[in-house]
């Protein structure tokens, strides 16, 4: 979280987050929205991710925050959690959910005692302590109201009103909308083991649940993760709900498109090529045919402007000429004896207008430089280093074969009569339900896991993986370590070829400098394979779960490109349904878990 320490219109970086500043204190109109004025963004020393922003977050009404990795969007999520902006209203329940295990405050703080806990009491623990707060509110401002002035108690009556009602609501269904919850995000299934047993993913589940029961005034969702159809099905009403019915400030950030479509009604666009952050009051399909169209305005703008510098130009040459001519005819005329004062006073007062006129025009030369200029700043586009991994596929043709392979966990079966194979250039999309067996086998592909019955036969083991928990792996063992660092523990590699490595993975410059917890989701992602490429220069096999999470949209393309002409095999597993329709293309078949068996089915 951020926190300031010198003032009330600025603050200092810690541990490497963002320091603001903003041109005035923020107004809050209770209920209606939170107005931020000339708010200004920068990151790691310096670093501007945008300026003098006046912002407005209105309840009611859920805003998209959008931009490529590394745009400021988790930066500003943070200083609006962190309530410390100058004027920002102290009593505003915030919840703020990272996409990363332990990003956010609450399970960090108070790990020991959560971790041991059940999901259900984990939850339940969570909207108790919320309820408390609500009572504690209620009777404060109880407490004010008996002592307020005539013109105060009409508006103390109204927001005790609010409270009233999201009490009754949280008291009459906390065990209920507990239970419901758990049921529509599969967590029933895991309710009789403690938090410090389950992955990252379903605790990511269990904290998504505590952070939208609690009704807050103000929900942030910083890249919604791990999410299958049924729970993404589940959160998209949670959220219509909360700003439709209880009035919250929604706030979303996602490059998940489809989710951003269908949930959004406004939309925050931050560009980290021009460091500026744009509201739309509109959903996200219009937001993009909107930027689009503002950037073909933009760049006929350029062109005319350009055309209009070269008009000025030639005019300038024009002129030059004009009075090269004229003292050429002054000069004759002084060798064949014309009137020399006559012809010097004519001469100077035709020098004195083209003058005036060469002044004129390139004043106006310089206006139309500067107009191209601003225009040039204004178009500026994000540019996105293109992924690229070089493969080679696997010598013998087929990479796995697995025979009637079952799997059994605590006598539980998770798949059996599992009968299938990978071949060297496959392109394989696995899907099943969250806890189906995805992960299981793939540890029976990459080797850390035998079966309980059956066969597999591995001809490599040259297989460059991206797990689920890759993201959450790089946060608690290496967040404190520089993105250098990480990649070169042993010095295996000269601090030239490591800046280079992760250069063409797109994290160049200042950004190997960079501690990994101060890296955006998706720069953690080019990290992972940076790493991942070393220990498997040309794999024969890339299996990735859920890369696409948190990779912006022009990264995901060139995922989608990259994953086409990579020569070797892939395995893909992906909730996402914009990466899914994509990659679908090049797809030679799918496999799908489901009634503890594997389904293989085939493009038509």
């Amino acid at each position: 979280m951020v926190n300031d320490d010198n003032n009330n219109n600025s603050n200092n970086a810690t541990d490497g987050l963002a320091t603001f500043s903003t041109s005035a204190p923020c107004s809050y109109h209770r209920g209606h929205a939170i107005s931020i004025s000339g708010l200004s963004l920068s990151h790691d020393g310096g670093r501007t991710l945008f300026q003098s922003t006046d912002l407005s977050l209105p309840h009611g009404s859920i805003t998209g925050i959008v931009g490529t990795n590394g745009a400021g969007k988790s930066s500003l999520a943070q200083v609006l959690a962190s309530k410390t902006l100058d004027g920002f209203p102290s009593d505003l329940t915030v919840e703020y959910l990272a996409a990363a295990d332990d990003e956010d405050g609450h399970h960090e703080e108070d790990a020991d005692s959560s971790l041991n806990l059940y999901p259900r009491d984990y939850i339940q623990s969570r909207l108790q302590g919320r309820l408390d707060q609500l009572r504690q509110t209620i009777e404060e401002m109880e407490a004010v109201m008996e002592e307020a002035v005539v013109e105060e108690v009409e508006r103390i009556s109204e927001e005790l009103s609010d409270l009233y009602d999201t009490e009754e609501v949280m008291a009459e269904s906390l065990e209920r909308e507990t239970d419901q919850a758990m049921e529509r995000v599969g967590l029933k299934a895991h309710a009789r083991k403690k938090l410090d047993q389950l992955s990252c993913g379903w605790r990511y589940k269990c904290r998504l649940i505590a952070a939208v029961l609690t009704h807050p005034a103000c929900l942030i969702i910083d890249e919604p993760s791990f999410l299958d159809r049924t729970s993404t099905e589940w959160l998209m009403e949670q959220l219509q709900h909360l700003a439709k019915t209880d009035r919250s400030i929604v706030l979303l950030i996602s490059h998940k498109e489809t989710l951003l479509d269908a949930l959004c009604d406004r939309i925050m666009h931050i560009n980290s090529a021009n460091q500026t952050l744009t509201t739309y009051n509109c959903g996200y399909t219009a937001f993009r045919h909107t930027l689009e169209s503002e950037i073909q305005h933009t760049t006929k703008s350029i062109e005319q402007s350009q055309d209009n510098l070269e008009t000025a130009d030639k005019s300038l040459k024009k002129v030059q000429a004009v009075l090269k001519k004229r003292e050429g005819n002054f000069r004759n005329d002084i060798k064949h004896g014309e009137d020399q004062r006559f012809i010097k006073g004519k001469n100077k007062e035709a020098k004195q207008k083209a003058d005036k006129s060469a002044a004129s025009k390139l004043k106006k030369a310089q206006q139309v430089v500067k107009d191209a200029e601003q225009i040039k700043h204004k178009a500026k586009r994000e540019r996105v280093k293109p992924l690229h991994i070089d493969g080679v596929p696997a010598a013998e043709g087929t990479i796995i074969t697995l025979q009637d392979v079952g799997v059994r966990y605590d006598g539980d079966w998770v798949f059996q009569n599992v009968d299938t194979s990978l071949e060297a250039n496959d392109r394989v999309l696995l899907q099943g339900a969250n806890g189906c067996g995805k992960t299981t086998l793939v540890k029976l592909i990459l080797g850390e896991l035998e079966p309980t019955e059956g066969s597999v036969h591995r001809s490599t083991q040259n297989i460059l993986y991206f797990p689920q928990t890759a993201l959450h792996q790089l946060l608690r063992q290496h967040g404190s370590q520089t993105a250098l660092e990480f990649l070169q523990p042993a010095k295996t590699m000269t601090e030239t070829q490591a800046r280079h490595h992760l250069g063409d993975l797109g994290l160049a410059k200042d950004l190997a400098l960079h501690h990994v917890k101060t890296l955006s989701a998706g720069q953690r992602v080019r990290l992972w394979l940076a790493h991942q490429i070393l220990k498997h220069p040309k794999p024969s096999l890339l299996i990735l779960d859920e890369m696409s999470e948190n990779v912006d949209v022009a990264t995901r393309k060139s995922l989608t490109e990259m994953l086409e002409t990579f020569q070797g095999a892939v395995l893909v597993i992906s909730h996402d349904p914009d990466f899914r329709d994509s990659f679908a293309k090049g797809m030679t078949k799918t496999w799908k878990l489901w009634r503890h068996g594997l389904e293989v089915a085939y493009p038509e």
